[in-house]
């Protein structure tokens, strides 16, 4: 059986004591009343509140009855059972059941537990005198009901030939349609299934039965136009309710850090309502981009700024100050962010509100102090009556809306409707040819290739040009560099040479380059980096992933060597980073000087002019071993230093700058005038990374993985790295 609100089943039964009622029910409504028993002495009523079955009747010691179930509106059905006698009462709801005692008076007999009429469904005759026991209004019925019994007596619509049912407004069968799939609301509302219609909780700014209206913006400051600002003459009414509590709210979109968003309070143009109170107001106005709130009440200013949340960012914001008698709160977006007891109350005159702007008589009247972007959807309540501010009306028929807080006197040149723009494209800021799209008081330049950056004014130079053979290009903020990995087979007739370039104009003398960075892979090692000014020189090598750094930076001293190792030689790809700082020299595998507690693996005095000088960009810098005409005068230790280097080099940087595998004539193609940079000046060698050497395998062995793995592949009866046991 379906019920709607105006339904209603009268069900008369003759059992002399006890009762009992039991039925299936669904809806999807919270609330609704479901049957009403009346008998000679007592009555009771069964209804669903908040989704909760309760029972309620004089006949328990219990104010608002008895309760069971939860979620019992979730459209399904749900099975409902009630038993009285002259002791107890038993309600259930589906698998839940209580059992609770009823009250015993002198005089009571069975006939009191008895209901010969139970009215099922909403439109319930003879309810009003019941409804002063109970602690809330009930709500009509709505939805559908099945297997109705009462004291054993079957309820079947529309059984002509049983005079003791009647139906009114009761439909056969159970139709439905869900309401809110999909959902009918606009703008992300919120759907409420009223089983065969539906409701809408909107959001602000948005309101009506299914939220397609909303407030209409305001924009103020609009190319910047100064002294824009809304004046509302608060009504008499009003201005009573929030004497005590007011609290204030509006939607606020900027990309200016300060300005006055909202005054309300005394009205210099006006006599006060009550002089002896004094001037008094609630503000708010944003300073640096943050909210700042003033407060004054019985003379006392008071201040305070909502820290740490910035509302210039171009995004819509919900703002709300609260005073409630002694207390003030700031929400932002819902989140309240501050609370605190006023130091002094009294009461708020609020003879008018200044939106978008301070009052004309406020000695900080400036233009910095007119609020410019958008005010949307002003909302002024007393804790219990909203009340609005329509700067631009809506004009809808047949919508409802909160009544006005006062009259509304706006300048339409200078607070336009809706959200406009300022037209930052006009003066045409972007670089390079780009185009320039407005967006909400900001543009965006959209960059042709090779452009980056706000105006497009950033070179991405990867995008222009293109790296020699397979390196990688990689973006500077002046330039750009190539990076590849190279091939050392130790048997070059000499190292790799750089040369240092400075920018046209400047002075080698102006590069102060401390640091050091080495990526390298190799089994055997050799001389990796290589300097030298007369009797002065600065050597890195490497054996057996075993780093030595030795050095002479003076004619008059003997040569200095420190030496580091990995706990377990990998023969992976590694970075040695060395540093000279405070006359010290420091260092280890790169990221050692990045930690918490920085702990280099090597550390040593030097004379840190004389590095500076031999790193100054004066003189050569070597790769892969040391020039042939100094290879015998240089000490030759443990760890192959002088010797060739055999093996892979990545990146290698002095002071920053990169040492490139590649003449500027290949890297510098487009009469690009380069950065300060290294320079090439000698033949390059093999680019990429080869691990295994043809030449190095005897006996018919191959390279069969020359690029990942360090040994030959040995024909049958050979083993070894180069194929020499037999």
């Amino acid at each position: 059986m379906s019920l709607v609100a105006s339904s209603l089943i009268t069900v008369n039964t003759s059992r002399d004591e006890g009762y009992e009622i039991q039925l299936r029910f669904r809806t999807t409504l919270p609330n609704g009343i479901l049957a009403f028993g009346n008998g000679n002495t007592y009555s009771y009523i069964l209804e669903l509140v908040n989704g909760r079955l309760n029972l309620h009747s004089s006949l328990l010691n219990k104010w608002e009855g008895v309760f069971i179930g939860s979620g019992l509106n979730d459209s399904k059905w749900q099975k409902v059972f009630v038993a009285i006698n002259s002791s107890h009462l038993v309600l259930s709801a589906n698998e839940e059941q209580t059992i609770y005692p009823i009250n015993s008076y002198e005089g009571t007999n069975a006939s009191h537990t008895s209901f010969p009429t139970t009215d099922l469904g909403g439109t319930i005759p003879n309810l009003n005198s019941y409804l002063r026991h109970l602690t809330h209004t009930p709500s009509s019925f709505v939805g559908c009901m099945e297997d109705v019994v009462i004291n054993g007596q079957w309820v079947f619509p529309f059984d002509t030939d049983n005079k003791t049912v009647r139906l009114v407004n009761v439909e056969q069968g159970c139709p439905r349609t869900e309401q809110c799939k999909p959902n009918p609301c606009n703008s992300n509302g919120l759907c409420s299934d009223l089983w065969h219609t539906f409701s809408c909780t909107c959001t602000r700014p948005h309101l009506g039965p299914t939220c397609k209206f909303n407030i209409t913006a305001a924009t103020f400051g609009h190319e910047n136009t100064t002294n824009s600002a809304a004046i509302v003459d608060v009504a008499e009414r009003p201005r009573r309710s929030v004497r005590t509590i007011v609290d204030i709210s509006m939607f606020i979109k900027t990309r200016q850090p300060t300005g006055q968003i909202f005054y309300l309070g005394s009205d210099a143009r006006k006599i006060p309502s009550n002089r002896d109170i004094g001037d008094s107001y609630v503000s708010a106005k944003l300073l640096g981009g943050e909210l700042h709130v003033q407060i004054q009440f019985n003379g006392t200013p008071e201040a305070y700024t909502v820290g740490g949340n910035k509302l210039d960012n171009g995004y819509t914001h919900l703002i709300q100050v609260i005073r409630n008698l002694t207390l003030v709160q700031v929400k932002l977006n819902g989140t309240e962010y501050f609370r605190k007891t006023l130091s002094s109350t009294g009461i708020l005159d609020a003879q008018v509100l200044y939106l978008g702007g301070p009052p004309p008589y406020a000695n900080f009247s400036t233009d910095l102090n007119y609020f410019k972007g958008i005010i949307q959807d002003v909302q002024v309540s007393n804790g219990s009556q909203v009340m609005i501010v329509e700067l631009y009306p809506l004009n809808e028929a047949n919508l409802a809306l909160p009544p006005p807080f006062g009259d509304v006197s706006i300048d339409r040149a200078s607070i336009l409707k809706g959200e406009v723009s300022d037209d930052l494209c006009r003066v045409q800021p972007c670089h390079h040819g780009a185009s320039c799209r407005n967006t909400w008081n900001d543009f965006v330049c959209i960059c042709p290739r090779g452009y980056k950056g706000k105006l497009c004014q950033d070179i991405q130079f990867c995008e222009l040009h293109k790296c020699p053979g397979n390196a990688v290009c990689q973006n500077l903020d002046d330039g750009f560099e190539c990076i590849t990995n190279m091939t050392f087979q130790g048997n070059e007739e000499s190292p790799l040479a750089f040369e240092f370039q400075p920018r046209e104009m400047e002075k080698i003398d102006d590069y102060q380059q401390t640091t050091i960075e080495v990526s390298y892979r190799s089994k055997t090692g050799g001389t990796l980096l290589y300097v030298q000014d007369g009797d002065m020189y600065f050597e890195i090598a490497v054996f057996n992933d075993q780093v030595t750094v030795q050095w002479r930076l003076s004619s008059a001293e003997l040569p200095e060597t420190r030496r580091f190792h990995k706990e377990m030689a990998d023969f992976d790809w590694s970075t040695i980073s060395l540093r000279v700082q405070d006359g010290s020299l420091e260092g280890g595998w790169k990221g050692w000087d990045s930690m918490p507690d920085p702990n280099p693996l090597i550390f040593a005095p030097v004379d840190q002019n004389a590095f500076q000088h031999l790193f100054s960009g004066q003189f050569l810098i070597y790769l892969g071993g040391v020039p042939p005409h100094v290879e015998n005068s240089v000490p030759k230790g443990t760890a192959n230093n002088g010797a060739k280097f055999k093996g892979c080099l990545g990146e290698v940087r002095v002071g920053g700058f990169l040492l490139p595998y590649f003449p500027d004539i290949e890297v510098y193609r487009d009469n690009m005038e380069p950065r300060p940079h290294y320079t090439l000046n000698s033949t390059k060698p093999e680019e990429g990374c080869i691990l295994c050497f043809q030449s190095d395998c005897q006996n018919g062995g191959t390279c069969s993985n020359a690029s990942d793995q360090y040994a030959c592949e040995c024909p049958l009866g050979y083993a070894g790295m180069i194929v020499r046991e037999h």
